[in-house]
């Protein structure tokens, strides 16, 4: 049964319906439903190790679509939620209300009423799905598909953003009257979020992939999440001590980080993946195209695109040829720099 499951949950992905895309976000949100369901029964979580003992990559592509699906959805959740948060504002606001021509008025409250019949629908989706990533990332012989190379930046920078979202600056946009109404619990998710860092903290590849991710990651953004946590109380004292320490490793991290990038700021064009511009740690030979890609960029790449990204010809992993000569010339590179630096 697990084995189906996982399996449906990939195949749905291209059904050859017009309405595909979100077809597959309704099969999937009961696919996660019946996964909860049987969750706790110990024969079907052995079921599910034994899959990703037999079938690793099958659990691996299922991850991914959970991901794309996820963040899909937590956008667009959070896309709804900023505008109706916007029309509210305008709407409760007789001055600005009455500034409106009685069309314009219409076609706000036209709007209002739209929004909030998509917000209900994407959020009951969104929810399933972070719920079964908190799951999945909560589970031992699962977590470690999580920590894949070409899978564990994906997941830091899914959660940093969201974290952001959810206590950063803009978070006020996301407040709405009546939130109950739409389901909308903006702990719940944050609580969510928060045990999926906790899940994975353990891993220092989390942390590191945590800290290069110049775009959401901040430590005031981490301290802000610890802040609420404590105030509202919706983790236990054990969690938040150990979120202030998963964010300890990561501020250990970025200072290796950045003293790495200044020290191999200068590495040759040749050792640098052509898709991310930084210093490639395991290059490949992509055949079709005779480009060289760092493997983890490459792979994840791969696992959304069956194709090489530099002339669209059909490319799997297992095609992939290791570039043994370059990799020892980088590798003997780093180990001058690193020499040179002490």
């Amino acid at each position: 049964l697990m084995r189906a499951i996982f399996r449906l949950y990939v195949d749905v992905e291209t059904t050859g319906s017009s309405s595909q895309f979100y077809d597959k976000f309704s099969s999937r949100y009961y696919l996660s439903d019946i996964l909860m369901e049987l969750w706790d029964d110990q024969h079907y979580r052995r079921s599910l190790h034994e899959l990703v003992a037999a079938n690793e990559k099958l659990v691996l592509n299922t991850i991914n679509m959970l991901l794309n699906d996820a963040n899909w959805l937590l956008d667009d959740t959070i896309d709804t939620l900023q505008e109706l948060h916007g029309l509210q504002m305008i709407m409760g606001n007789p001055a600005d209300w009455n500034s409106l021509t009685q069309e314009q008025q219409k076609e706000k409250r036209e709007r209002f009423a739209e929004l909030e019949k998509k917000l209900k629908r994407t959020l009951r989706l969104a929810n399933s799905s972070v719920q079964v990533l908190v799951a999945l990332t909560g589970d031992e012989n699962i977590r470690k598909v999580f920590l894949r190379p070409e899978v564990v930046e994906r997941v830091a920078v899914m959660l940093n953003y969201y974290l952001k979202q959810l206590v950063g600056p803009r978070c006020q946009e996301l407040k709405l009257k009546n939130k109950e109404d739409y389901g909308w619990e903006p702990k719940n998710l944050l609580t969510d979020i928060m045990r999926a860092y906790l899940n994975l903290a353990k891993s220092d590849k989390f942390a590191a992939a945590i800290a290069i991710d110049h775009r959401s990651y901040s430590e005031s953004i981490f301290l802000s999440a610890i802040d609420k946590a404590t105030r509202i109380r919706f983790l236990r004292p054990p969690e938040i001590q150990e979120f202030r320490l998963l964010l300890q490793e990561i501020q250990k991290t970025e200072e290796i980080e950045e003293k790495e990038a200044e020290l191999f700021a200068d590495a040759p064009d040749e050792f640098l993946d052509p898709i991310m511009s930084t210093l490639m740690q395991d290059p490949v030979t992509l055949p079709a195209s005779g480009m060289v890609c760092d493997r983890p960029v490459i792979e994840r790449h791969l696992l959304s695109d069956p194709s090489d990204p530099f002339n669209r010809k059909p490319l799997k992993a297992e095609h992939l040829i290791p570039n043994v000569e370059l990799r020892a010339r980088i590798r003997e590179y780093m180990n001058l720099k690193k020499a040179g630096a002490r």
